[in-house]
C-alpha cells in the first residue's frame, strides 16, 4: 500500500518551480504554532483551521500551499491496522484500570483516549454512555460524563447520527474488559505471589500488569470488539456529503475536494480536522494522517505580491528530556527536505529542552542556516527589570545563547557562527497573534510578520563554495565511527538497566516493551524518549562532525573560516541523509524478527531477558563497535563473526563518506 505522503504527492503535488519555499514549523505544545499559521494564511478563530488547543492537537501532517488557483484539498488516512492497534492499546489501558479497581468513568476515559494522548477516539465515537451523577457525588465526580452535564449538540453541518448503538458497543467493551481484567488479574496475582523471581526486581503489581497486558492483547473476544469499534469509526465516513472519498479494501485512503470558495473548503475540512466538542461522535480527526490544501491563502494584513510558500505543520518534537537529546527521525527527514525551519516558542515561558535540542540538531546536521525563530505571546513579556523593548527581547532570546555555548564547546566557534547569525538576524518577536491584526494596535507585530514572510520567501539558497576543498585522513573517520557507536552502547546499556551510567536513568520496563512492539510492527521508530535510531544517528553525526571540522590539509590553500564552514555544512547535510537511511536499515529493517521475539517475551525473567536480547541480539549486531580487526579493510579469513559484522558496518559507512566526499570534490585518503 502506498504511504500517505506519497499519496498526497500523487494527488496534489507541491508546485514545481524554484520560487516556492518549504517552511517547516516546529514547536512544543502551547507555543502558538497553529495560531501563527492562521495569521500567515489569513485565517481566524471562527474558521478553526488549523486546530488550536492548549493540549497536543497536531497529529496529522498539515501542508498548506499558498498558490493561485482554486482551493483544493487532499486528506489521507492512517491504515486500518494501525488504528486497530491504537484501539487495542486503549483496551489494555482500560483493563489495567479495571484491575486497579478504578471507577467506571476512568475506564471509559481510558478506552476513548489513547494513553499517549495522540489519539482521542472520543472525537469519533463520542464520550460514551452517559450516567446519572448523584448530588452527593458531584464534589468528587465533576468530570464524569452525565446526562445533566452532557453538552448541547451542535455543528449541524456534520450531519445527524444516533450515538446509542455506539454507546451500547462501548458499554459492551467495558463490561467484557472489566470481567476479563479482574478474573485474569486475580489469578495472576495469586500465581506470581507464589512464584517469586529473584532475577526480577519489579514489585508484584508490575509483574501482574505485564502478564495481564499480554493476556488482554491475546484475548480473541476483545480483539473482535476492537474491530467493531473501528467499524463504528468507519461508519462516520458515510456522513461526508461532498468531495470524493477513495477507499482501499473498504477503508478510506484519501478524500479530495476542490472549490473556488475558501469558506466552503474550511467548512468541509472541519469533520476531518476539528476537535470541537459539539462535534464529538462525528469527527474523523483521529483517523487522519495528513492534510494538504492549496489555494490563494494570504494574510489579511499583507498588501504585497503572492507569497510562494508551502507551510509544513507536523506533530513536532515529541518527548525530549534534555537539550542534548535526539530529535525524532521523522523530524530529521523533514528538516532535510525543508528550505527553512521556523522554530516557534512561547516568549512567556523559559525555553524547554525540545527547542534547544532542535537547534543543536540543525547545527550537527549542517542545516543551521535554515533556522528562523518566532517568539509568540511577546506582548505578555513584562517586568520591572524589563523597561525597554531591547530588554524584553534580550530576556527572551538569552536562552538560545546557552545552546550556542554548549555547541561551541564541542565543535568550535566556526560551527556555531551560522546559528549565531540566524539568532541575531532572523528572530521575530510576535504578540497578539490570536487577534485580527490592524496597523493601529499591532503595528510592530505586522512589521515583524511582513519581514518574516519576505525572508522565508528568499530562504533555501545554498552558499557559493570556495574553490579549495578539505582533505581528510580516513583513519580519523574510523575513530569517529568507533566513538559514536561506543557512546550509543554506553547510553543504551544504561537505559536497558544492563549497566549504570552517570546522567542516564534506567527506562521503565513498560516503556522498553512498548518500544519493542512499535519496532516489531514497523509502525513507529520510537516510543516517548526511547529513540534508538535517532540516538545512533545523532552520535555518529556528533563524532563525524568533529572530525570534519579538522581536515588534514586543503587542496588549494586554507579558506576563510566562513568558507570552510560552508563546505563542512554541505558535507554534513549529505552525510546525515545517507547515514539515517543506513542506521534505520540496520536497527529496524534488518531486525524485525528479533524485535518481534523480544516483544513477545513473557513470564519469569522476561524483563531482564528482553533488555539483554535488545542489547546483545539487536544493537550489538546492528552497530558493533569497530575494533582493531574491524578497522582493517576486508578483515581476514579467520576473523570472528562479530569482526565480520564490524567490517560490514564500517565498509558501509566508508562508502557513504567516500561517495559524499566525491560528489563535493572532497578527498578522503
Amino acid at each position: 500500500m502506498i504511504n500517505s505522503r506519497e499519496l498526497r504527492d500523487r494527488i496534489l503535488p507541491f508546485p514545481e518551480g524554484e520560487e516556492y519555499r518549504k517552511v517547516l514549523l516546529l514547536g512544543t505544545t502551547g507555543s502558538g504554532k497553529s495560531t501563527l499559521i492562521r495569521q500567515l494564511i489569513g485565517g481566524s478563530s471562527r474558521e478553526s483551521f488549523p486546530t488550536t488547543s492548549t493540549a497536543r492537537t497536531t497529529i496529522a501532517d498539515t501542508e498548506i500551499i499558498l498558490a493561485p488557483g482554486p482551493y483544493q484539498a487532499v486528506v489521507t488516512f492512517f491504515e486500518r491496522g494501525y488504528i486497530v492497534e491504537q484501539v487495542r492499546d486503549c483496551i489494555v489501558e482500560a483493563a489495567l484500570a479495571a484491575h486497579r479497581g478504578d471507577d467506571r468513568t476512568d475506564l471509559q476515559r481510558a478506552l476513548l483516549e489513547h494513553p499517549e494522548q495522540r489519539f482521542r477516539f472520543k472525537y469519533t465515537l463520542g464520550e460514551g454512555p452517559a450516567r446519572e451523577v448523584a448530588a452527593d457525588d458531584l464534589a468528587t465526580d465533576l468530570l464524569a460524563p452525565s446526562r445533566s452535564a452532557r453538552p448541547t449538540r451542535g455543528m449541524a453541518e456534520l450531519g445527524e447520527l444516533d450515538l446509542d448503538p455506539t454507546n451500547t458497543l462501548i458499554a459492551t467493551v467495558l463490561d467484557l474488559t472489566t470481567e476479563r481484567a479482574r478474573a485474569i488479574g486475580a489469578e495472576l496475582r495469586d500465581r506470581l505471589a507464589a512464584e517469586p523471581d529473584d532475577d526480577d526486581d519489579r514489585p508484584l503489581s508490575e509483574r501482574v500488569d505485564d502478564e495481564l497486558e499480554a493476556a488482554i492483547r491475546a484475548d480473541e473476544a476483545l480483539a473482535s470488539l476492537a474491530d467493531e469499534l473501528v467499524g463504528a469509526m468507519l461508519s462516520r465516513t458515510g456522513l461526508i456529503p461532498r468531495g470524493e472519498l477513495h477507499t482501499e479494501l473498504g477503508w478510506p485512503a484519501s478524500w479530495t475536494f476542490a472549490t473556488n470558495n475558501r469558506e466552503q473548503l474550511i467548512a468541509e475540512l472541519k469533520r476531518l480536522t476539528s476537535i470541537a466538542k459539539p462535534g464529538w461522535g462525528r469527527l474523523l480527526t483521529p483517523l487522519v494522517s495528513g492534510v494538504r490544501v492549496s489555494g490563494p491563502f494570504a494574510p489579511t494584513w499583507h498588501d504585497g505580491n503572492e507569497i510562494p510558500l508551502i507551510l509544513l505543520d507536523t506533530e513536532g518534537l515529541g518527548h525530549v528530556q534534555s537539550s542534548s537529546a535526539s530529535i525524532p527521525v521523522k523530524v530529521s527527514r523533514q528538516i532535510a527536505e525543508a528550505d527553512a525551519v521556523l522554530l516557534v516558542d512561547n516568549a512567556q515561558q523559559p525555553m524547554q529542552a525540545a527547542p534547544a535540542a532542535l537547534m543543536q540538531a540543525l547545527v550537527r546536521s549542517g542545516h543551521g542556516r535554515k533556522l528562523f525563530l518566532g517568539f509568540t505571546h511577546f506582548d505578555h513579556v513584562a517586568g520591572e527589570n524589563l523597561p525597554t523593548l531591547e530588554d524584553r527581547q534580550r530576556h527572551v532570546v538569552n536562552p538560545c545563547l546557552g545552546v550556542v555555548r554548549a555547541i561551541r564547546q564541542d565543535l568550535g566557534e566556526a560551527a556555531v557562527q551560522p546559528l549565531v547569525e540566524r539568532i541575531r538576524n532572523n528572530t521575530y518577536y510576535l504578540g497578539g497573534l490570536q487577534n485580527t491584526l490592524n496597523d493601529d494596535e499591532h503595528f510592530e507585530t505586522i512589521e515583524s510578520l511582513q519581514d518574516l514572510i519576505k525572508q522565508l520567501a528568499s530562504s533555501g539558497g545554498r552558499p557559493t563554495l570556495a574553490d579549495t576543498r578539505p582533505i581528510y585522513d580516513e583513519a580519523n573517520a574510523i575513530i569517529a565511527v568507533r566513538d559514536g557507536i561506543a557512546r550509543f552502547h554506553h547510553q543504551w546499556k544504561a537505559l536497558l538497566g544492563i549497566q549504570a551510567a552517570e546522567g542516564v536513568d534506567r527506562a521503565h520496563w513498560g516503556t522498553v516493551k512498548a518500544l519493542s512492539r512499535r519496532l516489531a510492527e514497523n509502525s513507529e521508530t520510537e516510543y516517548k524518549h526511547l529513540r534508538p535510531i535517532a540516538d545512533l544517528h545523532r552520535m555518529l553525526l556528533d563524532e563525524l562532525g568533529k572530525a570534519i571540522q579538522h581536515p588534514a590539509a586543503w587542496s588549494a590553500g586554507e579558506p576563510t573560516s566562513a568558507d570552510a564552514q560552508n563546505l563542512y555544512d554541505e558535507y554534513m547535510q549529505e552525510l546525515g541523509n545517507d547515514l539515517l537511511d543506513l542506521v534505520t536499515t540496520r536497527i529496524l529493517d534488518n531486525h524485525e524478527a528479533q524485535w518481534l521475539d523480544v516483544y513477545w517475551l513473557a513470564g519469569k525473567g522476561s524483563t531482564f531477558e528482553r533488555a539483554r536480547r535488545i542489547q546483545d541480539d539487536i544493537y550489538e549486531h546492528a552497530a558493533p563497535i569497530p575494533g582493531a580487526t574491524a578497522a582493517r579493510a576486508g578483515g581476514s579469513t579467520g576473523e570472528e563473526p562479530q569482526d565480520r559484522n564490524s567490517n560490514e558496518l564500517l565498509g558501509e559507512i566508508r562508502d557513504i563518506v567516500r561517495r559524499t566526499a566525491k560528489d563535493l570534490g572532497i578527498a578522503v585518503r
